[in-house]
């Protein structure tokens, strides 16, 4: 973390050389990347007995954003979604370009609701709702945990 910490204070000492209006908005662009990753809290958790390397989503904003403008995550990497009450739970995939898989899970971390999700189309909107009340949803790669769902009993833990 201290190298990114460094080359975000070179960065922010370049900010004070004179750039155009375009190359100043591209900049700052470029230090909301550092700051978004400096924000980013990981945690291993595991969905059922396979550990998952998640980025956790608590704020609004952090929820809204997901994986938007982001080259999406890696096999044994997602997105942990953590909500204040169990409630419908909905997601869409506006301006992320790969599919993902999301499993929704209740309050006692059982899973409830498992779905594939594709890329946003411009010209139909596409709503992804949790079938029961949810208090947790996981975003993974598509495809990548198939295998290792269980048929019952799949349950969200943390370390």
């Amino acid at each position: 973390m201290f190298g990114v910490k460094c080359i975000k204070y070179i960065f922010l000492f370049s900010l004070n050389l004179s750039y155009s209006k375009k190359e100043y908005i591209i900049n700052m662009k470029f230090l909301k990347l550092f700051e978004d990753f400096e924000n980013k809290i990981t945690k291993k958790i595991f969905i059922g007995e396979i550990p998952v390397l998640a980025t956790i989503a608590e704020t609004e904003e952090q929820q809204q954003k997901g994986y938007m403008f982001s080259s999406g995550p890696k096999d044994g990497e997602g997105m942990l979604f953590v909500y204040p009450n169990e409630q419908i739970l909905t997601f869409w995939m506006k301006n992320v370009t790969i599919p993902l898989d999301i499993l929704f899970f209740d309050s006692k971390m059982d899973l409830v609701d498992y779905q594939s999700m594709f890329p946003y189309d411009d010209e139909k909107e596409v709503h992804y709702n949790s079938k029961i009340p949810s208090k947790f949803a996981v975003e993974v790669p598509h495809g990548w945990i198939d295998g290792y769902l269980g048929k019952n009993d799949t349950k969200l833990k943390f370390n």
